[in-house]
């Protein structure tokens, strides 16, 4: 048997056992199909049942993790007299499912107002954020980035203070985009923020617009 996995809108998880042709004799003619859910990366006896199925029938259950993890899904055939195919679930068929609910792009905008060696971009992103994706780059099409870095939040709300390092006295203009994951693939990307440094004086510093309330902050030093 195939097994065949689909999360619906991230509320159902559906679980399809399809029969197939014998590529080995199998051990029992199944009867029934015990189908268990772990998270990948995880010690497989933290794999629950969730349900027993008919071979070919279909297991909806619920599935609405707060945490985007890839799901390893299992299956151990039965025989009328309860028989396993396999002696333990270390040995059973599998599949892997890819999960990550955060598809859209995050807001960002410039949280401060500029001086010549600070500033600060502030994100707003999908509640099931625990990784941002952060690029920095000198020119406007994000070409050649001084910085591109993976980092762990806690929050999805995030203020990123940027340090000017290394600055002479002219101001300097910047470009800043940020991508979240919920823990697998990443989704859209951000707008593209456009950040100057103030010269030594103080002008020419671009303006904040009060970000968002953070419950992350990611400092990060910008070289010249």
């Amino acid at each position: 048997m195939e097994l065949r996995v689909e999360a619906r809108k991230g509320v159902a998880l559906v679980v399809s056992t399809v029969p197939q042709p014998a590529l080995r004799k199998p051990t029992v003619e199944a009867a029934l199909v015990d189908i268990y859910v772990g998270y990948e990366g995880e010690d497989i006896g933290q794999a629950r049942l969730v349900g027993t199925v008919a071979p070919g029938g279909k297991l909806v259950t619920d599935f609405n993790p707060d945490r985007d993890r890839n799901l390893r899904i299992y299956k151990i055939a039965r025989s009328v007299e309860g028989v396993p195919d396999v002696a333990q679930l270390l040995d059973a068929e599998s599949v892997l499912l890819e999960v990550n609910r955060v598809t859209e792009a995050p807001a960002i905008n410039q949280a401060t107002d500029a001086t010549h060696t600070v500033a600060s971009v502030g994100v707003a992103a999908s509640r099931y954020t625990r990784r941002v994706r952060v690029e920095i780059s000198e020119n406007a099409d994000m070409s050649s980035p001084t910085s591109d870095e993976v980092y762990d939040v806690d929050d999805y709300r995030i203020a990123i203070p940027i340090t000017r390092t290394g600055a002479n006295s002219a101001a300097l203009t910047i470009y800043v985009r940020v991508t979240a994951s919920g823990g697998s693939g990443f989704g859209a990307a951000s707008t593209i923020q456009t950040i100057t440094f103030a010269n030594i004086g103080g002008s020419g510093g671009s303006t904040g617009s009060g970000g968002y309330p953070p419950g992350t902050i990611l400092p990060i030093e910008h070289a010249e």
